[in-house]
């Protein structure tokens, strides 16, 4: 989606009174909260690379920014819930 802001002001636009959207965006990183992802991990500098590929492109992550957008495009009671883990490869006995 290169036009955040046009899509989501056309979002508003087409709800009735009292509808709402949700939307699921996820941040292109790679982190964990254990420690076992090393910093420049392959995967890490995938996902770098990914990112400013995409950001070249005009196709910015747009994650971090999605509740300002929603906000400016007129939306109220604007909520997010972040999920900071996700198992990669489900849960693994240590």
């Amino acid at each position: 989606m290169k036009d955040w802001e046009r899509y989501l002001q056309q979002m508003f636009n087409h709800l009735k009174p009292g509808g709402y959207v949700e939307l699921v965006e996820h941040l292109m990183d790679v982190c964990c909260d254990d420690g076992s992802y090393p910093a420049g991990c392959a995967m890490s500098q995938y996902m770098r690379h990914l990112n400013l590929a995409l950001q070249q492109m005009g196709v910015p992550c747009v994650a971090s920014r999605l509740r300002g957008l929603l906000i400016n495009a007129g939306f109220v009671e604007v909520r997010v819930r972040l999920r900071s883990t996700i198992p990669a490869y489900g849960i693994l006995a240590k």
